[in-house]
């Protein structure tokens, strides 16, 4: 849990100005390519997997997990759509 956000943290720190919430380019727009963003591609959503996936093990129940995990997920693999898309 704690490392997940830690890596969120980390990784919204090294977007600096260029963190939205909103799925939007910039021609200023910089590519990161240090930090957790040389290590893996999606380093924020990483680590907010990371906590959620932990929230759900800490629950130890697997339908309080899968109520977590399965919408999260989802929700996420789409947003890493639509910013592939951009």
């Amino acid at each position: 849990y704690l490392v997940g956000l830690r890596i969120r943290h980390q990784a919204i720190e090294q977007l600096g100005r260029w963190f939205t919430t909103v799925v939007r380019t910039n021609s200023e727009q910089e590519l990161i390519q240090t930090g957790w963003y040389a290590k893996m591609r999606h380093p924020a959503y990483t680590g907010c997997l990371m906590y959620f996936y932990a929230l759900g093990l800490m629950s130890n129940n697997w339908l309080v997990f899968l109520d977590i995990v399965v919408p999260i997920t989802a929700v996420f693999s789409y947003r890493i759509h639509v910013e592939e898309k951009a």
